[in-house]
């Protein structure tokens, strides 16, 4: 005697026929109380343009790299990349 496959899971007193439905109701139940954010959300990273232009300009007014790294709570290597525009 075994078990006919596939059987329905029956969570919370009701049926589910398949793992995907199973599943939406998990992710509902887990995320009924959220707000959902109003703009869209990106994974991209910021443009630094605008800091990468300053870094630069104080840097040719006679800065140092150093005073520049700690203004900026980045790394002198990383300073030293954006003057060299060596950027990643």
């Amino acid at each position: 005697m075994g078990h006919r496959l596939p059987h329905p899971y029956k969570g919370w007193g009701t049926l589910f026929f398949s793992v995907e439905s199973a599943v939406a109701e998990i992710i509902h139940r887990l995320y009924s109380g959220f707000i959902s954010p109003t703009t869209p959300q990106s994974d991209k990273t910021p443009s630094k343009a605008g800091r990468n232009a300053e870094i630069l300009a104080r840097y040719a007014a006679g800065e140092t790299v150093i005073d520049l790294a700690a203004e900026y709570g980045i790394s002198p290597a990383r300073v030293y990349q954006i003057i060299s525009r060596r950027q990643r």
